[in-house]
This record gives C-alpha cells, sequence and structure tokens, in this order.
C-alpha cells in the first residue's frame, strides 16, 4: 500500500530535478501516488497517471488529496512533492542556465511543523430531553492543542431547525420544533497538515415531548 513513509520505496527513481519525471509533479491521493502531466504551459490542462495505486490512509499520510469525493484528476492544485520548485515542462524555459535542468538548491528542507491535535470534543450542553419550542444554544469545544485556525467545526442538526450561530461556526442554537428524538453532532476536522488526529466528533440526542 503507498504510504508517505515508504516514499524512497515507492518513488525512488524520480528525480529531484527533471524534465521528464519530476518529482515536483507528483502528488499523494486516496488513490495512490500520483504523476501530474501538463499540456498547457500555464497549467490550465492536465492529465493524472497513476504511479502506485493503492488505497492510501489519511492519517499519517498528510498531504493526501482526497479523491472520492472529488474525483481524481479534478483537484486543480495539489500539494506537490517538493524538489526544486520547477514542474517537468518549465525547465526549458530557465534561459539563465541555457535550458534544460538547471542546478538547484539542496539545502535540506525545514523539518515537519510539531504535531497538534484535535483530541475529544465535548458541547457546553448535554441535556437530553427538552419540550416542544425550546430554543438552546450549543457550544462545542475540544481538549486538543490544535490553533482554532487549523481546525473547522461542522454541525449536523436532525428533526430540529437551526435558528442561529452557523453550522460551520463553534456554536449553533437549534429549536427543537419536532416532537420527536433530536440529533444535535458537532465535528470537529483539521484543515492544516499539522494536525495529527481528527476528524473527531461528540453526537447528542434529545427526546422532545410536546408543549
Amino acid at each position: 500500500m503507498p504510504q508517505r513513509s515508504n516514499i524512497v520505496g515507492d518513488l525512488g527513481t524520480t528525480k529531484v530535478a527533471s524534465d521528464a519525471y519530476d518529482i515536483d509533479n507528483i502528488y499523494l491521493t486516496e488513490e495512490g501516488w500520483v504523476y501530474r502531466h501538463y499540456k498547457r504551459t500555464d497549467k490550465s490542462k492536465w492529465w493524472d497517471e497513476i504511479l502506485v495505486a493503492g488505497e492510501v490512509v489519511e492519517a499519517g499520510n498528510e498531504p493526501c488529496a482526497e479523491t472520492n469525493p472529488p474525483k481524481l484528476g479534478t483537484l486543480q492544485s495539489p500539494v506537490f512533492e517538493s524538489g526544486d520548485t520547477f514542474k517537468d515542462f518549465e525547465y526549458s524555459t530557465q534561459t539563465a542556465t541555457g535550458g534544460g535542468v538547471p542546478t538547484f538548491d539542496d539545502t535540506p528542507a525545514a523539518p515537519d511543523p510539531t504535531p497538534v491535535t484535535i483530541g475529544s470534543v465535548s458541547l457546553d450542553n448535554t441535556t437530553t430531553t427538552a419540550t416542544e419550542g425550546d430554543v438552546v444554544t450549543y457550544v462545542g469545544s475540544y481538549d486538543g492543542d490544535a490553533p482554532a485556525d487549523q481546525v473547522r467545526f461542522d454541525w449536523i442538526i436532525a428533526n430540529a431547525t437551526v435558528t442561529g450561530g452557523s453550522i460551520t461556526s463553534n456554536t449553533v442554537t437549534v429549536t427543537f420544533d419536532q416532537v420527536e428524538t433530536a440529533g444535535v453532532q458537532c465535528s470537529v476536522t483539521g484543515t492544516d497538515s499539522a494536525v495529527a488526529d481528527g476528524p473527531a466528533s461528540v453526537t447528542l440526542n434529545v427526546v422532545v415531548s410536546a408543549a
């Protein structure tokens, strides 16, 4: 199975600088290592070739492009592997070196950022009963050390109506307007490669009785 920890075994034949087989054209997806062949110099057209196929588990392989959804090859700007920043077709434009493959800086790359975590997700209100018409505001939080700008909140509300806050922030207001069991789910997902875990979620079932 393709994985980032085995990049040398998976892609050991690629070149840091090449006008035919360049590491800068390669990115990792849920379906394996992919080589992007550009059809236009403005990078507006391309086709993608799977080099090493296999299911890739996103955890521990960030960055890893999602392909379901979207489909393989539809991501316009994936996170490519780092070589010397030039795509294979761009070497012919490097006039400073007369074209072809230029010399490049082989200074070791900076280490990966220290991983941070989401941890467990919790709600400030965990009441499991309500009366029809009750309005409740929930605030979601997590006990990990991931910065707020590196995570995303998502709420799923079932058999109730969102009447305040936002389903994409840490706060949402819900009106229980149906006499049945309502569901309140808060999920937190990492949006940065430094976040080592997630998504994590908490679900609360609320039994709503007639007013």
